[in-house]
């Protein structure tokens, strides 16, 4: 009982330094739609312990717009659903990626940019390097 309750206490320890790390982070997700004919539904997630997500935003990018959030959490993966008009079914394009490789600012600020791309169906979502 005392090895388990040790375990448990050392675990504690252990992962309290790193959630006081990220606790305060800011991230700020970047997207270019450049389709013409498709909308974008973001999802930005926050990875726990043991594999958990956390969705930290979710919302709709119009055909030809540009969409900069500031999120108030650490985001880890952003995922992308194109889809036919108003973020509504059908999706065509179901993806996720990374924001490992963000740039960030000397205030915490984490920037993360990415692009859609694509037409009639057929679309492809990636990291924008330039930013």
């Amino acid at each position: 009982m005392k090895k388990i309750l040790f375990a448990v206490l050392a675990l504690a320890l252990i992962a309290a330094p790193a959630g006081q790390a990220r606790a305060g982070g800011l991230s700020q997700i970047t997207l270019s739609n450049q389709t013409k004919d498709a909308w974008v539904w973001v999802t930005a997630y926050e990875k726990g312990l043991f594999g958990s997500r956390s969705i930290r935003a979710a919302y709709c990018v119009a055909p030809e717009e540009h969409s900069q959030r500031k999120i108030g959490d650490i985001v880890d993966e952003v995922r992308v659903e194109v889809t036919a008009k108003n973020c509504a079914h059908p999706v065509y394009l179901d993806s996720t990626l990374s924001t490992a490789g963000g740039m960030s600012s000397g205030s915490g600020l984490v920037i993360r940019a990415f692009i859609v791309r694509g037409s009639g169906g057929r679309y492809a979502f990636v990291h924008n390097g330039s930013q």
